[in-house]
């Protein structure tokens, strides 16, 4: 089971620590969103995707050339 998911009574949730090239742009230090499933088989599915998609834009955000900002992540976080 991924390590990244909760469940708060009936749904489960995902919180990730931000990484440290996300978090100068967010100014949060943990991610927390709701996956709106009580399926397990389903929190974990979503939790890899934005576990990925989380990882891509961490790697973008290391670029030099490329300035993500902060409605840009939380859009490719929320297009899930």
């Amino acid at each position: 089971m991924a390590v990244h998911i909760f469940r708060r009574e009936a749904t489960y949730y995902w919180r990730r620590r931000t990484p440290r090239s996300l978090a100068i742009c967010l100014g949060r230090p943990r991610l927390f969103m709701s996956l709106r499933t009580t399926s397990p088989v389903m929190a974990r599915r979503l939790a890899a995707q934005l576990d990925a998609i989380l990882e891509d834009a961490a790697m973008l955000a290391e670029d030099t050339d490329l300035h993500l900002s902060r409605s840009q992540i939380e859009t490719m976080l929320g297009a899930r």
